[in-house]
């Protein structure tokens, strides 16, 4: 049976290695039929209007040859990406072909793997030509028996030494392109990805884990990276961030009524006792009074105040505020209530695997005691709170019948789809979120108009319907972008600009279509047929790109006007 278990395993392992080589056969095919369709295509046979005429453009590295600015979009529906992907597509393997010829008879060789050479490629674009073939000429050999990220540490070493100048100028460049951007709706969350200043980068992130542990009490259903998103989210409303820091820093004092300055001649001037967390006091110093009654004439201290509520609360075994759907305590420390009387806690102190130490500050026995407002000091005003979160307008679409129920999909703007109940989970935890229900666009009852620009209503209803550019693979957003007529639209004939007769469409795109390259019809609302210069044809809805099978047509290209 081992002998056997053996056999196969090596056959499973053979099968494997076939397959990455037939993998490494088909890139290394692509990009040369990409380099060899770049030097071919032209969709003008005739001279335009100069606007719509086809230009050359320069894509790639010094050195590259220029190609149609069309092309991008024919290669965009054929691999199945969006026009700025396409482009990249491109110039990716033109620089191969004309920077990097002996990576690029690497990869038609089946030597490297073709995704690590494009790489270097894009990392070499800016060198000059003579110094794109010094880096290859060493990187190529010395990589082989590196992983991934130890061969382009070592690129990057040999792009400094080929041109140290031009790697000071990167720098420079990439410092001015910083920025951060959110993107891609995956299963609930919003991806974010950003550069930023070296230092920066590194403040933000010790921010970010000081925040982690101080929101471990209110989101005990969290992981540190969890609650680290969470820190990232928090510093949108910069108020409560500030708020959770400073009630950290006077949390470390012992948390006493303020009293009147009549009645601390009452208080005990006997020193603390000492616990385990605090350090001997100086031997050549008395301190005048007890450190807690100094901290008293410079800081007021916020506890959680009690509060009366009528009927009973939810709480955990523990006795604290149970945690919602996603981890959070029903109520957030100094911020709102109520909150019950909390005990000193004697079980040991977690710890961060990352860091050494206690993960929680050290607690005083007297932290936490539940007081009588009128003895506490200035707390931290939730409408204040509220008031001083940024104003975010953000809408937010839902089926008819979900409304009370809470089932099916919300489509969020500018972000995508998420279930109606955790747009139900986010709205309960946002804190000062206010929400505006529209009325509905009924969309196939629209009155079209007789003038060529539409109106903000017929905009948004044609919003709805493609909430991204209906062009075959395209990722863009519809918001912002030209609303062209499908049909061109005619001067004196009424009823042209409707939600049948619009789609919208990036400037490249619109200019395509104008000039006759590109050919479109929407034979119904929300369903536009393309046929690309070579005679492929697409069919794009708001669901998606679907590829008409058959062969290739020669479309008539003719210019229009829209």
């Amino acid at each position: 049976m081992e002998k056997l278990a053996l056999i196969t395993a090596r056959e499973a392992f053979a099968d494997v290695r076939e397959g990455l080589l037939l993998r490494r056969r088909g890139e290394a095919q692509t990009i040369r039929a990409l380099c060899d369709l770049a030097a071919c295509y032209r969709v003008s046979e005739a001279e335009l209007f100069e606007p719509l005429d086809e230009h050359l453009v320069t894509v790639g590295g010094e050195g590259t040859p220029a190609v149609s600015e069309f092309l991008r979009l024919e290669v965009a529906g054929l691999l199945g990406c969006s026009a700025g992907m396409a482009t990249e597509h491109i110039a990716a393997a033109i620089d191969l072909k004309f920077r990097h010829p002996r990576l690029y008879e690497a990869v038609q060789s089946l030597t490297i793997d073709s995704q690590r050479a494009l790489r270097a490629a894009r990392r070499c674009r800016e060198l000059g030509p003579a110094a794109a073939d010094w880096v290859t000429d060493r990187w190529l050999p010395a990589q082989e028996g590196l992983g991934w990220g130890a061969a382009f540490s070592l690129l990057d070493r040999l792009i400094i030494t080929a041109d140290a100048d031009l790697a000071a100028e990167r720098e420079r460049k990439t410092r001015e392109a910083r920025g951060v951007w959110t993107w891609g709706l995956d299963a609930g969350a919003m991806n974010l990805t950003g550069r930023l200043d070296v230092l920066d980068a590194r403040f933000l992130d010790v921010r970010l884990d000081e925040l982690a542990r101080l929101l471990v009490g209110e989101c005990p259903g969290l992981d540190h990276n969890q609650r680290r998103a969470k820190a990232l989210g928090l510093l949108a409303n910069p108020a409560y961030a500030l708020a959770l820091l400073q009630q950290a820093a006077q949390g470390e004092l012992p948390l006493v009524p303020v009293l009147p300055a009549a009645s601390r001649s009452r208080l005990t001037t006997a020193p603390e006792p000492l616990d385990e967390w605090s350090p001997p006091p100086p031997e050549d110093l008395e301190p005048p009074e007890p450190a807690w009654a100094m901290a008293l004439g410079r800081a007021a201290v916020n506890v959680w105040p009690t509060t009366t509520t009528e009927g009973p609360t939810s709480a955990s075994p523990s006795g604290a505020p149970s945690p919602g759907p996603d981890g959070r305590r029903a109520g957030r420390p100094g911020v709102s209530g109520p909150a019950g009387p909390v005990t000193p806690r004697t079980d040991p102190l977690p710890t961060d695997p990352d860091r050494p130490g206690p993960a929680e500050p050290p607690i005083h026995p007297e932290q936490g005691r539940a007081l009588p407002a009128a003895d506490l000091g200035p707390a931290i005003d939730p409408a204040l709170l509220t008031r001083l979160r940024p104003t975010l307008g953000l809408a937010v679409h839902i089926h008819s019948d979900a409304l009370g129920g809470l089932t099916g999909a919300a489509r969020v703007e500018r972000a995508g789809h998420i279930t109606t109940a955790l747009l139900g989970d986010l709205l309960g935890e946002g804190h000062g979120v206010v929400v505006k229900v529209h009325p509905v666009i009924d969309l196939p009852n629209l009155e079209p108009a007789d003038r060529y620009v539409p109106t903000p209503r017929m905009r948004r209803a044609v919003e709805q319907v493609f909430p991204r550019e209906p062009f075959p693979f395209s990722s863009r957003a519809a918001s912002g972008l030209d609303l062209d007529h499908t049909v061109a639209y005619r001067p004196g004939r009424g009823g042209q600009t409707a939600v049948g007769n619009l789609a919208p469409l990036s400037r490249s795109v619109h200019r395509a279509k104008t000039a006759g390259f590109w050919r479109v019809s929407q034979p119904e609302p929300g369903r536009l047929v393309w046929m690309s210069p070579l005679g492929y044809r697409y069919e794009v809805t708001p669901f998606g790109t679907l590829v008409v099978p058959g062969e290739a047509r020669s479309p008539s290209r003719s210019a229009g006007s829209a």
